[in-house]
């Protein structure tokens, strides 16, 4: 008896182990092979950026940026997909699927300023993006020197990268 119950156990563990290995996940995920930053520094204390993603994308609909400022600073914004040259329509609304070729570029609802594109890539897919936009009055200035805080991968950015540069 105490043979047959082993087995049994056994067998019921083999069969759990198989079925936790063979369960698909659905989630997304996203790898940056590169993360390029071209930065413009104005005469009038605003900095126009342009960020290129060279991104793998694994079934996905939506990336997006976060940055911890006033969204009243943020203006020009603008994404397109290199890939396809399509640039991408602006919406005015918040979205946790983001339309594909849409993007919006707003203030969510933990109060930082969001940029959010819709790819809709169903399944392992390498693109590349390019998001432009200006920020306002960035640079601090001073009667001896101007200063100039901003982080370039922004707030809580969770998205691996091989490599970020800048000019």
């Amino acid at each position: 008896m105490k043979k047959i119950t082993k087995k049994w156990y056994l067998i019921i563990l083999a069969i759990f182990i198989w079925l936790i290995l063979t369960t698909k996940s659905f989630a997304g995920d996203q790898d940056l092979n590169e993360l390029n930053f071209t930065v413009d520094l104005q005469s009038n204390g605003d900095m126009k950026i342009t960020e290129i993603w060279d991104v793998d994308i694994y079934d996905t609909n939506t990336l997006f940026k976060n940055f911890k400022y006033d969204s009243n600073k943020f203006e020009n914004v603008s994404v397109t997909d290199v890939s396809t040259g399509v640039e991408f329509s602006k919406i005015n609304e918040l979205m946790y699927h983001v339309t594909k070729d849409c993007f919006y570029a707003l203030k969510n609802s933990d109060g930082l300023f969001e940029i959010a594109w819709g790819v809709s890539a169903t399944s392992t897919e390498t693109r590349n993006f390019e998001i432009s936009y200006t920020v306002k009055d960035i640079i601090k200035k001073y009667n001896d020197c101007s200063e100039l805080y901003w982080q370039f991968v922004g707030y809580n950015f969770s998205i691996p990268a091989d490599t970020v540069s800048g000019t």
